[in-house]
């Protein structure tokens, strides 16, 4: 009790004394969360704030306004703050997915951020809405300083046997966005025999639908059965991803509908695992047809070549006994959750692009959104959890506090689809300005 007590001194204290930021100061920390880089005093920018002649904010806002982009897909190599900005960006959307990695012999052909690319694309780009990082239906890759290399991570393309639309992923500094193509590869074994194949697909839902999201979950063949063996990595992820949550999502209540005695699973045989399996597995339904397929000349590399539909939908069931034919049936999934408000979310998808437009509805991919930019540029993290579920432990006053903070931020970034204007938003922010930067 008496730590309690003495830490709820020092947050009250640390409120007291924390001091808002001399425009100079306040320059210089919204430059650096820009550029991830140190305002020098011989900045021309710095030295307009200097001389008063505009705010911090002012300053901070020009600029992110001039490095956007309006109908190019690159920005100019020669705009300095633009480059850093850009790459400041999108290191930090693709630290979002840390962890996830493409195996070591499709890393030279593949750039693994690009998963992280629809969130900086719709940073950059004037036109492009928030929502497009889970609707889009194009195939997005970074276009790099280094555009197409003949070498890379240790590979020589001229050395190996694929046909001319092969390439290896830009590498340097990101400079903008590609499309990447859609005409097959071939390889060209030593006995001349050839497979033709797509290096990558995908599946509409914006980052969701790409096949290098799916290779970073799993790879390889698994005769999914829908109750034991399930593509679940898929489901965890998604949750921790896209609403930056940790399962489980729902309440323990909304699981025990869903225990069965007898079930092949033995995680349906009690409360405690139903509660996460509930949301993750049957939303992993999605992935069933997933399956990467192995070059017969060069096992290494992976290629998508899913599972052919050849048997009827089971309607949404999640089997109780495992299903021979699950991987051959039609993708359907359902998202299973509890809001940040506690409403359950429960709704039937057949397709990635289905579950993009439905969470591009939703409200927790915006909160999300919002919690990991006020994390970055305040240094505070906020729990968007049910905070009516039993099994919650409760909230600090001023940990609901940022958390209402960043929910009214996050319904606005629904309404106006502008991570820019998030961004200048959270910078005018008074937690923004305290010198503590707690």
């Amino acid at each position: 009790m008496k730590k309690m007590i003495l830490f709820g001194l020092w947050l009250c204290t640390q409120d007291l004394y924390a001091q808002p930021l001399s425009e100079v100061a306040l320059f210089r920390r919204c430059y650096g969360h820009l550029t991830g880089t140190y305002a020098r005093s011989q900045n021309p920018d710095l030295i307009k704030v200097k001389q008063g002649e505009e705010t911090a904010l002012q300053a901070c806002s020009r600029l992110i306004d001039n490095a956007l982009l309006t109908t190019a897909e690159q920005v100019n190599p020669s705009d300095e703050f633009a480059v850093r900005m850009l790459n400041t960006f999108h290191k930090l959307h693709a630290s979002w997915f840390r962890g996830k990695t493409l195996n070591s012999r499709l890393a030279p052909f593949a750039d693994e951020t690009s998963v992280a690319l629809y969130f900086t694309r719709a940073l950059i780009k004037a036109q492009v809405p928030l929502e497009d990082a889970f609707t889009s239906t194009t195939d997005w890759q970074p276009r790099r300083e280094i555009q197409n290399p003949t070498t890379s991570l240790g590979f020589t393309l001229a050395a190996l046997p694929l046909s001319p639309e092969a390439s290896l992923a830009d590498t340097g500094d990101l400079l903008g966005f590609v499309a990447f193509g859609s005409t097959p590869w071939v390889f060209t074994a030593q006995d001349a025999t050839q497979t033709t194949f797509l290096p990558r697909t995908h599946a509409g839902g914006g980052f969701l639908g790409s096949s290098l999201y799916h290779q970073m979950q799993h790879e390889g063949s698994r005769d999914w059965d829908g109750a034991v063996m399930m593509p679940r990595q898929f489901g965890k992820s998604f949750f921790k991803d896209v609403l930056c949550r940790e399962l489980p999502v729902v309440r323990k209540a909304d699981g025990l509908s869903f225990i069965d005695s007898t079930a092949d699973a033995p995680f349906r045989h009690a409360g405690d695992c139903v509660r996460c399996h509930v949301s993750m597995d049957r939303l992993s339904g999605l992935l069933r047809n997933h399956q990467t397929t192995p070059l017969s000349q060069d096992p290494k590399f992976h290629y998508p070549d899913p599972y052919p539909i050849t048997a009827p939908s089971n309607q949404y069931l999640w089997p109780v006994e495992a299903d021979g034919s699950y991987k051959n049936r039609p993708p359907e999934g359902t998202l299973y959750y509890r809001g940040y408000d506690g409403s359950l979310v429960d709704v039937q998808v057949d397709s990635f692009a289905q579950l993009g437009q439905v969470l591009a509805n939703q409200e927790e991919p915006y909160l999300c959104f919002a919690k990991r930019y006020y994390h970055y540029l305040t240094g505070i993290s906020v729990d968007l959890g049910d905070l009516e579920d039993p099994s919650h432990g409760g909230l600090a006053p001023i940990e609901i506090s940022h958390r209402n903070q960043v929910i009214a931020l996050g319904l606005e970034l629904k309404n106006h689809q502008n991570p820019a204007t998030l961004i200048k938003e959270m910078m005018a922010l008074p937690a923004y300005r305290q010198s503590d930067f707690r």
